[in-house]
């Protein structure tokens, strides 16, 4: 799968207008980006998880930074890894495994909160990364059998708040 069509399939959690806040400009001259966007504005379904109102997919540590200390609560960020070809020659690549870093976090200033706060907080990102994953696992059954998006095991980490600009949440 493409990078493109990671962004596309994890575009459907978030509020539509959390993912459409990543597009700057409707004139942009980059090739396909007036497609993608008319992608996200057409997207049905869409708002899966309405608690999370964001979509986080840049790379850029200075332009994540940005957009995340901008965000009031939840939002989902996908990060992609590495890609893993089964099989590569000159014409082809076939069983391509992509490794992505799925993470929902909420965006408060977290030396704010008391412990039992945080605790809280914590717990509701659990429930909506547990919801994310039902989501994608009933997506191997049914969207596309041919496509694993959860390989079993896989393990839930917290986010430490000081490496992602004092959020709280799972990945």
């Amino acid at each position: 799968m493409e990078h493109i069509n990671i962004i596309k399939y994890f575009g459907k959690y978030p509020l539509k207008a959390g993912v459409l806040n990543n597009f700057k400009r409707d004139d942009n001259k980059v090739a396909g980006y007036t497609d993608l966007l008319a992608y996200f504005t057409a997207l049905t379904p869409h708002s899966l998880i309405p608690d999370i109102t964001e979509y986080v997919i840049t790379t850029n540590e200075s332009e994540l930074g940005a957009k995340i200390k901008e965000i009031e609560g939840w939002f989902l960020m996908v990060e992609p890894g590495s890609i893993a070809p089964d099989e590569l020659n000159n014409a082809r690549v076939s069983n391509t495994r992509h490794t992505i870093q799925v993470t929902v976090g909420f965006h408060k200033d977290y030396r704010s909160l008391d412990t039992m706060a945080s605790a809280l907080i914590s717990d509701k990102g659990l429930t909506i990364m547990k919801t994310l994953i039902d989501y994608l696992k009933t997506d191997d059954k049914e969207v596309c059998p041919s496509a694993r998006w959860c390989d079993v095991p896989f393990q839930l980490d917290p986010v430490e708040p000081y490496l992602l600009y004092q959020s709280i949440g799972w990945q």
